[in-house]
């Protein structure tokens, strides 16, 4: 009796069907995987520069009048009263393909309380959806200082890229003096 070599065409359908299922259950986790590691690559910079803010913040209580030199990335100047002129502030945020840093500040309450924003936002093929804010928060009268880190997906409800969060709800939002305080000075 003559064996033939080979793999029916069962055996070749199951290990086919298999393939299919690891795909299916493989791709979700590799687009979140990508999507976290995006917008991680746009939190670290953030980190860097938030300690050349707090080294500015530390001289001048205030982060009034701080930007970028030109564009959306770079060298971040900042009005320095003490100093009566502009100044260099760390190193900046680098130029990044598909992130558009936009940095701002504000004074709650007649300069009791300084906060400086880095908003990120990405380009819809690097991660479409995906934004965020860092924020830093100081009171001007006790110089307690913190930061929030606050992203969003929203193109995924289960919003996966909250577990990046830090410090949610402490800096960002807050409008108040109050509010800012009771943060700040618990």
């Amino acid at each position: 009796m003559m064996r033939k070599k080979g793999f029916s065409l069962v055996e070749l359908m199951v290990v086919v069907a298999i393939i299919a299922i690891l795909t299916a259950i493989a791709l979700p986790m590799y687009s979140n995987f990508r999507r976290r590691a995006t917008t991680q690559n746009a939190i670290a910079p953030c980190n860097d520069v938030r300690k050349a803010l707090m080294a500015f913040y530390d001289d001048s209580r205030s982060f009034q009048n701080i930007g970028f030199v030109a564009g959306t990335s770079g060298p971040i100047q900042a009005f320095h009263t003490g100093v009566g002129g502009v100044m260099n502030v760390g190193s900046g945020l680098p130029p990044a393909q598909g992130i558009t840093w936009i940095l701002s500040s504000d004074e709650i309450s007649a300069g009791r309380v300084s906060r400086a924003t880095i908003e990120f936002q990405f380009d819809p093929e690097v991660c479409a959806g995906c934004s965020g804010f860092y924020c830093i928060l100081c009171d001007i009268d006790s110089v307690a200082c913190i930061y929030e880190v606050d992203v969003d997906d929203t193109n995924d409800p289960g919003n996966p890229l909250n577990s990046l969060d830090k410090n949610r709800g402490t800096a960002c939002d807050l409008d108040s003096v109050a509010a800012a305080e009771a943060v700040l000075n618990p």
